[in-house]
């Protein structure tokens, strides 16, 4: 659904990548999901954020600059530079109000490749969307509910102003290339899922949102959330497929092996799908997070993993990039 012609394959999916069964156990994660604020500003009801009381006071937890600074001086003590630092998990990151300082300083600190942000973009502005561009924020997804200003007020408990919305990401846009001869060259991609279009949306989407940003896509929704119930839409209520799972026949993830969480209140865990903070096996406020990363705690799990034991990720709708059902046992062995 989505246009073939605009869409383009961003972040690690991209690159060529290594067979795990021949280079783990990693000496770095190659992503670290870094979230700078657990609570969000939307209520959207296929979302735990909002929509699941349970553990809410850690989970809306904002990132402290005293905790982010203990974690930027530990990233500097892996081997190697981590290839991509997602300012993003399950809050809305442009809500901590340190955003700015926090990508600059992933930028300055030598050890890291690209910085990211994932963002409803509500309340971005031309003076953040500027100064962020200006820090050396790499890529900025920025991920659409719907179209139509109802939809976002029913949908999400939010009214958005949809002229000052796409505005303000089409200032950034336009300020992102104009930096572009200095190094700064941010890019902006803009998705949607598929099951919150109407007839004609697709169109309307990609004429609306292509001129100013680098990537459109039109996604398939995905139930990803374990020990959330599945959601769908009112538009595709009817569709059996309208909101599936990312098994496609694998049974082991492979995120734990190449990612790490670290959450707005400093618990580290397994994955971004982890919302409810069950796969915890650190604390960045407590532990240098080179040590969780080579505990034995984090080695264990991964053998449970690999011997699907793990409850909280075998219920997951997601497996990871890799497949690597099939060198289970090899993966296993160099652990």
């Amino acid at each position: 659904m989505a246009n073939s012609n605009d869409v383009k394959v961003v972040g690690e999916k991209k690159n060529v990548r290594h067979k795990l069964s021949e280079v783990v156990p990693l000496t770095q994660p190659y992503v670290i999901f870094l979230d700078p604020c657990g609570c969000c500003n939307f209520k959207c009801s296929f979302c735990p954020v909002n929509t699941v009381t349970e553990n809410s006071e850690i989970r809306h937890t904002i990132m402290s600059m005293e905790l982010f600074n203990k974690i930027i001086t530990d990233i500097k003590k892996f081997p190697e530079p981590v290839k991509v630092v997602e300012l993003y998990a399950f809050g809305e990151p442009l809500l901590n109000k340190h955003i700015v300082e926090m990508v600059r300083t992933l930028k300055e600190c030598g050890k890291v490749e690209k910085v990211r942000i994932t963002t409803n973009a509500s309340v971005l502005t031309h003076d953040m969307g500027q100064a962020l561009v200006d820090a050396g924020l790499d890529y900025v997804k920025i991920s659409l509910e719907s179209l139509y200003v109802e939809d976002y007020i029913n949908n999400c408990g939010y009214e958005i102003n949809w002229e000052e919305f796409v505005g303000n990401i089409k200032y950034m846009h336009d300020y992102a290339i104009s930096k572009a001869e200095e190094g700064r060259r941010t890019e902006i991609g803009v998705k949607i899922f598929s099951n919150v279009l109407k007839d004609g949306d697709e169109e309307r989407f990609l004429e609306e949102f292509k001129p100013i940003s680098d990537y459109t896509w039109i996604e398939t929704a995905y139930n990803q959330w374990s020990e959330f119930d599945t959601y769908r839409s009112p538009n595709d209520c009817e569709k059996e497929d309208s909101y599936t799972s990312r098994y496609d026949g694998r049974d082991i993830c492979s995120f734990p092996f190449t990612h790490m969480l670290i959450c707005s209140n400093g618990d580290i865990g397994l994955c971004c799908y982890d919302w409810n903070h069950k796969t915890v096996y650190a604390n960045a406020s407590e532990t240098g997070i080179v040590d969780a990363w080579n505990s034995d705690k984090l080695r264990d799990i991964r053998i449970k993993i690999l011997e699907k034991r793990l409850p909280f990720c075998s219920a997951c709708g997601n497996r990871g990039y890799d497949d690597i059902d099939k060198d289970a046992e090899i993966i296993k062995s160099r652990l």
